[in-house]
């Protein structure tokens, strides 16, 4: 608490979330902007999970959550994953930047990502944001809004959505 930027997914959208990850046994799970480890706590423990966070104090946390050296960048964990869920920051469009990145460079053909997204993707008539809906019809299975209420214990009452995204199989060779 304190951290600018840092709001916990509360537990209740977190079961939502890995409820719509659909995570198998033995499956890899990158969870980008970490915060204190509100989703990566409730991934289960069949899972392969990587963490990544910005702020030093809450990578702190995660190692002593053990979950080893947190990467100190979202925009830059290396490999694939079979799953990732995610609580990006929002600030300037930022959550549409964090997912499309994480989407592109870390999601493995038919893998599937779960995030919470601010609503101004849905509203704000900008390119980036137009560009984004437009992915979302694409990409989207799942476009879910969320009660602000929900984030009270977390210190906000941000309107948000949760979106599911799956990643079309590789073309056979």
């Amino acid at each position: 608490r304190g951290i600018p930027g840092h709001f916990p997914t509360p537990a209740p959208i977190v079961e939502r979330m890995i409820h719509a990850a659909e995570i198998k046994p033995g499956q890899s799970v990158l969870e980008p902007s970490a915060g204190s480890g509100d989703i990566a706590d409730r991934l289960p423990s069949h899972a392969q999970i990587t963490v990544a966070e910005s702020n030093h104090t809450l990578r702190e946390v995660l190692a002593k959550k053990g979950y080893g050296d947190a990467h100190a960048n979202a925009l830059a964990v290396p490999g694939q994953f079979d799953r990732i869920v995610m609580n990006p920051p929002f600030e300037s469009g930022q959550d549409i930047e964090h997912v499309r990145h994480a989407w592109e460079h870390n999601l493995k053909p038919g893998g599937r990502l779960v995030a919470i997204m601010s609503e101004g993707p849905w509203y704000r008539q900008d390119k980036q944001a137009a560009a984004w809906r437009e992915f979302v019809a694409e990409h989207g299975e799942q476009d879910e809004k969320i009660d602000p209420a929900a984030w009270k214990r977390s210190g906000t009452s941000v309107a948000t959505r949760m979106v599911v995204l799956r990643k079309p199989e590789a073309p056979a060779r």
